[in-house]
């Protein structure tokens, strides 16, 4: 079910008669949401239908009254009360998607389906979200439902090769919709192999499903053996899911060994490493130094690190809005310039 957050205009020094009634259909109002609140629904249904008389031609009283209706138990009187709502102004989607929710407790299925489409075609709420919604969750995977995606976290997963050579690149790649979080989390349960991390790209782009988070994780490859991405956790606000990836083979000239530091495989993603972070920035956390800027800024770290930088970049629909980049942690102070200003170093130095 849908909350209802419009509220009536409330009127202060009412000047004529209309104002006056619609400004003690305000008060009503108020009292009936007080009353909702404190789980008096009959007492709030009387408040709402006083108000309606107050204010006949505000659609949304109904919706109100409804909710506390549904709330009391009188579930045909909520989906009557929306009916008349819907017949007055039909692109509600929000009491749409209400009414769907009331016929689906009432066990009506197949009234509750058409009225449930439609709504989240008027953009009710994004499709996933329905999967959540306890109201729905018994009749999740009836063939009334199939316009409904399968899951609540989808991931989509892609490697660039299967078999890759030293010094060349390769490239994990994550599709992942339904996020009902920030950020998308992604922990594998034991990756390994002679890889080192050198950048990472999120595009957050807006779908009618809600955002889509394109993440690619690009690996340089330092030796030889087998790169195993295996099983990821994939978290994205109380949503999650597990999805495997198959192994892929590196290969190096004779007697080359993996370097020293090569460990476990990890995938963190720009969101996740950024925080909550706002260009300009620089700091030391967990002996990493962090430098965050816009795009086309000019970073310059002095002394200058001895090793080339993990870049991780944000997008939004392809358009780049910020990057950050990575540093082992100095071992003295440490100054640092974007586009040629000074940006303290927060942070051990």
């Amino acid at each position: 079910m849908i909350a209802w957050f419009v509220v009536l205009a409330s009127c202060s020094e009412p000047a004529d008669p209309v104002l006056e009634a619609r400004a003690s259909a305000s008060a009503a109002w108020s009292d009936g949401v007080a009353l909702l609140e404190a789980g008096d629904a009959e007492g709030a249904r009387a408040r709402f239908r006083e108000a309606r008389g107050r204010a006949p031609s505000d659609v949304l009283l109904l919706a109100w009254e409804a909710k506390a209706a549904a709330d009391a138990g009188s579930l045909e009187d909520a989906v009557l009360l929306l009916d008349e709502a819907l017949s007055r102004e039909p692109d509600l989607a929000a009491a749409r998607y209400n009414k769907a929710a009331y016929l689906a407790r009432l066990g009506r299925i197949d009234q509750a389906a058409p009225e449930l489409e439609r709504a989240l075609d008027d953009g009710a709420a994004p499709p996933r979200d329905v999967l959540d919604d306890p109201d729905f969750a018994p009749w999740i995977g009836r063939p009334e439902l199939a316009f409904l995606p399968s899951e609540a976290l989808s991931v989509a997963v892609e490697v660039s090769d299967s078999l890759v050579f030293w010094g060349s690149d390769l490239r994990l790649r994550l599709r992942v919709q339904g996020a009902d979080g920030p950020f998308v989390s992604v922990t594998p349960v034991d990756a390994k192999g002679p890889v080192r991390l050198v950048s990472v790209v999120e595009d957050v782009v807006p779908s009618t499903d809600g955002p889509v988070h394109d993440i690619t994780w690009t690996f340089r490859v330092v030796g030889e053996g087998q790169i195993q991405f295996g099983a990821l956790h994939v978290w994205a606000g109380a949503r999650r899911t597990l999805v495997e990836v198959e192994p892929v083979e590196a290969h190096a000239p004779p007697g080359r060994e993996d370097p020293p530091g090569v460990g476990p495989i990890k995938l963190p993603t720009p969101l996740e490493v950024a925080a909550q972070a706002t260009p300009p920035s620089a700091r030391v956390i967990d002996g990493r130094l962090l430098v965050m800027a816009l795009p086309g800024d000019r970073v310059e770290v002095e002394p200058e690190p001895g090793t080339a930088p993990i870049r991780y970049e944000l997008r939004s629909s392809s358009k780049p809005t910020w990057a950050l980049r990575e540093w082992p942690s100095p071992s003295g102070p440490v100054r640092v310039q974007v586009r040629g200003a000074p940006v303290p170093v927060d942070g051990p130095s």
